[in-house]
């Protein structure tokens, strides 16, 4: 998936790896919506950073409440 925004429905399901640091024409030309019978491919892909070079992640939060998040609250967060 290419994701344009927040999309809490993939959370738990799949892992981000990646994201866009150069050359957003390219992904803005991929059509939007649900999948087409013949799909735009990515040919090729590269790595800003080597992976051995980031920090360890931090170890999940044992039984944490999910807090609910409304528009609101993400709108908030991407302008401060």
């Amino acid at each position: 998936f290419i994701v344009f925004y927040p999309r809490f429905s993939l959370d738990r399901k799949y892992t981000v790896f990646g994201r866009v640091i150069g050359g957003m024409d390219a992904v803005d030309r991929i059509a939007r919506g649900e999948p087409p019978a013949n799909p735009t491919k990515i040919v090729h892909a590269s790595l800003a950073v080597d992976a051995g070079s980031l920090p360890p992640a931090p170890p999940p939060a044992a039984d944490e409440e999910e807090k609910e998040i409304t528009l609101d609250d993400l709108i908030n967060s991407m302008s401060q």
